[in-house]
């Protein structure tokens, strides 16, 4: 939805939209990294979905506004807001990322 601005100018063509069951950021860390820093690495996931809410929840819609900035029109960005989620956890479902790397091995991806 975010890219729709591009399309409805004619510089970007549509070839495929398609759902994903998985975020559209996941943050991977070592388990040494887990260990030595879990403390900063909640605290950021903890920042973010504050933000998140924050962003979501804001009911004069300066949050639609400064969706603007990226070439959605209004009602584009009071749809995303209104369909977006982010989830902000400190685990990932194992089904979400067996189903990500069957999907890049089916496109031609590696998957290790």
């Amino acid at each position: 939805r975010a890219a729709s601005g591009l399309v409805d100018c004619g510089e970007w063509d549509i070839v495929h939209a398609q759902p994903m069951p998985w975020p559209s950021l996941l943050m991977v860390a070592t388990k040494e990294s887990v260990y030595s820093k879990g403390g900063a690495i909640r605290h950021f996931i903890e920042f973010a979905r504050n933000t998140c809410m924050e962003f979501k929840e804001n009911k004069d819609m300066e949050s639609a506004r400064f969706l603007l900035r990226f070439g959605m029109v209004e009602k584009d960005a009071c749809a995303w807001l209104g369909e977006t989620t982010w989830s902000c956890k400190c685990e990932v479902e194992e089904n979400a990322l067996l189903e990500l790397l069957r999907r890049l091995e089916a496109g031609g991806g590696r998957a290790r």
